[in-house]
């Protein structure tokens, strides 16, 4: 992939995954061959010092792709966990 196309699609993602700085409703979002499902997030309880967002990434091309990083704008600190069930028997319900 050439690289201003790379840098396109990034930033694309990056205001993607800015929607989950509040609470995201149910919807699919597509940047390239990346797509994001289902992005939401709880209310978060006023002092609760975690709160969490959720979505399925699914790369949809034929070469591979990594996520390399990700950030909001109310949180100083992302961290990105995989849910090792299926959809249906995943607890966090996504």
């Amino acid at each position: 992939m050439r690289r201003k196309d790379r840098e396109s699609q990034d930033l694309a993602a990056r205001r993607v995954l800015s929607l989950l700085g509040g609470a995201a409703g149910a919807e699919t979002y597509t940047v390239g061959s990346i797509e994001i499902g289902n992005p939401w997030a709880r209310a978060t309880p006023k002092g609760a010092p975690v709160g969490g967002a959720y979505m399925t990434i699914t790369n949809k091309g034929a070469e591979a792709d990594r996520l390399m990083g990700a950030s909001s704008p109310v949180a100083s600190e992302v961290e990105i966990h995989r849910c090792p069930w299926t959809t249906a028997s995943c607890p966090c319900g996504g």
